[in-house]
């Protein structure tokens, strides 16, 4: 009988104690809020933060409006006989006698002259006025590739069987310089009239004239008479291209900052490797500073000489698409590489009438980091 009564005694007394030690490991739960996970049952890391270096490729600039240069002579009006023109190789104005040698020789002038003796064709001489638009491109300019960095951070908020999904959130930066100094061309726009020796009056005196050669007449000593009308639809416009050339050097300095907010999806393929995918909104940036000079030439004489440099900010906005590779050193962390193709439209800048065009509408980033995870 005192066997029993022992044995009774000391079973009762061990679920004493461990009823004081269930209420208390509640009693510390209560206070803390926290969850108690089953012995041998592992917490589910949910956040993730990553680092990484990131490679861009296809980032492109074109520059703009380049080249031009205004007439340097006003030739006057289309038709008239009594007109002050003057051209580039020549002049044929208004003389004394208002351009009337009567009798016999109405709507010539003495006050007229040209400068080389390509000027003089047969009979007459051929008066030029050149101008040349501003609207050279030099274009698919590329920085080859360019370096920065990417932080992230990943929140999963759904886990199924055999994979794991949320949302991402990133941060980039990058900068990428893009030099240009090759040598353009660009077209002419030329006015040509033609002026004819009226009749019953000798050749252009000193004719035939070697490329040096040139003739000046003055508006009251008498001279040379030449022909000062032109006839409605006598004037030629005409269009030269690959004439002109644009010397000096284009550069595109960048700072862009990139900021990515999407989607993400993760498939588990063994106990360490996980394949990934993305999507999303891709938000650029960019800072950007154009600076250029130019000097522009055309038949040997140097036609406009300009500069300018300037800074502006863009702010741009698109879509990314990608994925990659994980692997789980450990249970918090891991190493990652991935692809992402993305659109962030163009960024233009517009200096001294000349604008530079940056291209981030088909980048092509790759990155390669490490995470934490907790």
């Amino acid at each position: 009988m005192k066997t029993k009564i022992t044995c009774s005694r000391s079973i009762g007394a061990h679920f004493t104690a461990l009823g004081l030690a269930a209420v208390s490991i509640c009693a510390a739960n209560a206070a803390t809020n926290e969850t108690v996970l089953p012995v041998g049952m592992k917490e589910v890391a949910k956040n993730r933060l990553s680092l990484s270096y990131r490679l861009g490729l296809n980032i492109t600039a074109d520059f703009r409006r380049l080249g031009g240069f205004p007439a340097a002579t006003d030739p006057g009006a289309d038709s008239g006989a009594a007109v002050d023109r003057n051209y580039d190789n020549g002049y044929n104005r208004v003389d004394i006698t208002g351009n009337d040698h009567e009798p016999g020789f109405p709507d010539t002038t003495w006050n007229w002259g040209f400068q080389g003796g390509s000027s003089v064709q047969g009979g007459g001489i051929v008066l030029q006025s050149s101008s040349s638009p501003a609207n050279a491109v030099s274009k698919n300019n590329d920085d080859g590739v360019n370096h920065g960095f990417e932080l992230s951070h990943q929140r999963e908020l759904k886990r199924g069987e055999k994979w794991r999904g949320g949302l991402e959130v990133a941060f980039g930066f990058t900068t990428l310089t893009i030099s240009d100094s090759r040598v353009l061309q660009n077209e002419v726009n030329l006015i040509t009239d033609t002026f004819t020796v009226p009749g019953g009056v000798e050749a252009v005196p000193g004719y035939p004239f070697g490329p040096n050669d040139s003739y000046s007449g003055s508006y009251a000593a008498p001279g040379a008479l030449m022909d000062s009308s032109l006839d409605p639809g006598q004037r030629v416009r005409s269009t030269v291209t690959s004439v002109t050339t644009i010397t000096g050097a284009r550069k595109l300095d960048a700072i862009i900052y990139l900021i990515r907010l999407g989607p993400y999806v993760e498939f588990p393929l063994t106990e360490k490797i996980a394949l990934f995918v993305n999507a999303g909104l891709n938000l650029a940036i960019g800072d950007t500073t154009f600076t250029y000079t130019e000097t522009v030439a055309y038949n040997g004489a140097t036609r406009a000489v300009r500069s300018a440099s300037g800074s502006q900010l863009d702010v741009l906005v698109g879509a990314y698409a990608g994925g990659g590779l994980s692997y789980a050193i450990n249970e918090k962390w891991g190493v990652f590489a991935g692809a992402q193709f993305q659109t962030a439209g163009r960024s233009f800048n517009n200096q001294g009438g000349k604008e530079s065009v940056l291209d981030m509408g088909a980048t092509v980033v790759v990155t390669v980091g490490v995470s934490r995870s907790w």
